[in-house]
């Protein structure tokens, strides 16, 4: 590749992680609105993440919920 093929292609890479980050955005608002107005989900979420040593429940997906909860900043006790 010469320089100009490698600036092309550098600019084509941007374009698509603008695209990317974008899209994330745009995923992340979906989400904060879903949380909001679907209550049922949050509570099954809140549920979930309070199960630690239940071995009912998937331990793994109770380390995601506690972990998801402190990423968008769910209360527990909305």
């Amino acid at each position: 590749m010469n320089e100009k093929e490698i600036q092309a292609r550098f600019e084509e890479i941007q374009k698509e992680l603008e695209t990317q980050r974008a899209q994330l955005a745009a995923f992340k608002e979906d989400l904060k609105i879903l949380l909001r107005h679907r209550s049922i989900a949050c509570r099954d979420i809140v549920e979930t993440a309070q199960q630690l040593g239940n071995s009912a429940f998937d331990q793994s997906d109770v380390q995601k919920c506690e972990e998801f909860l402190k990423k968008y900043g769910v209360r527990k006790g909305f």
